[in-house]
């Protein structure tokens, strides 16, 4: 059975792709994985996956022409990726495509159809939610609980903290992590930078499309390594 992972958050910035390139990295060897990029409005992930051997890195557009999610372009995209020869497949969604999401099953077609979609591929559908501290953290928090209660009980949610986010905001994730715990959600942490060269060295590396294996400086590697480590999907 293939499994889609949906990394999803309606706020900009939260670190979305950043959680891409992490499992892009982890997984680089991982022939039967393939990473997507919807995000229509910055194409972030397609610009850091460069290192990605292969055809194991697609670039898909689920607007029509409105800028708007349709039912029939996303199902007929997902069922596309199914037909690939890949057990999992990973997609970055833009800000502008999660924001669409809860509605979208709540107008266009119920969460009940989109399960049976997925029994219909004979796939499991998991909604990866990043959360991000400071003045990201109210309406991250809130996606959350929006994507919850479009979701329901139908899929499995899991939330990721970004850490590097919440440097000086630990009140924050202490609250994210009790109500991840009151909605019974598995959190995933990533994002462990807050060494500023090392920190440097890795983002520059991302910005350039670069792997594991093109990060020169010593330390920055072992702390991506590190990084990578625990982070399971």
């Amino acid at each position: 059975m293939k499994t889609f992972h949906f990394i999803v958050q309606s706020k900009g910035g939260v670190g979305k792709s950043f959680l891409t390139y992490l499992l892009a990295t982890k997984y680089t060897e991982q022939e039967d994985m393939l990473f997507c990029d919807a995000d229509s409005s910055t194409q972030t992930s397609t610009k850091q996956l460069k290192f990605l051997a292969g055809n194991r890195l697609a670039n898909i557009n689920l607007l029509d022409e409105r800028k708007k999610i349709a039912r029939d372009k996303i199902f007929e995209i997902l069922q596309e990726l199914n037909e690939m020869p890949y057990s999992k497949i990973v997609i970055d969604f833009g800000a502008p495509e999660s924001e669409q999401l809860p509605a979208l099953v709540s107008v266009d077609f119920t969460p009940e159809d989109l399960r049976e979609f997925a029994q219909f591929l004979e796939a499991n559908f998991i909604l990866n939610v990043v959360i991000a501290g400071g003045t990201a953290f109210a309406s991250s928090a809130q996606y959350l609980v929006s994507i919850v209660k479009a979701f329901k009980d139908l899929f499995t949610i899991k939330v990721w903290v970004n850490e590097s986010t919440f440097e000086g905001f630990q009140n924050q994730k202490a609250d994210i992590k009790g109500l991840a715990a009151k909605l019974k959600l598995e959190v995933g942490e990533f994002g462990d930078l807050s060494q500023n060269v090392i920190k440097t060295a890795i983002v520059s590396n991302i910005e350039q499309g670069g792997g594991l294996n093109e990060l020169s400086n010593f330390m920055a590697r072992k702390k991506l390594e590190r990084e990578i480590l625990n982070l399971e999907i």
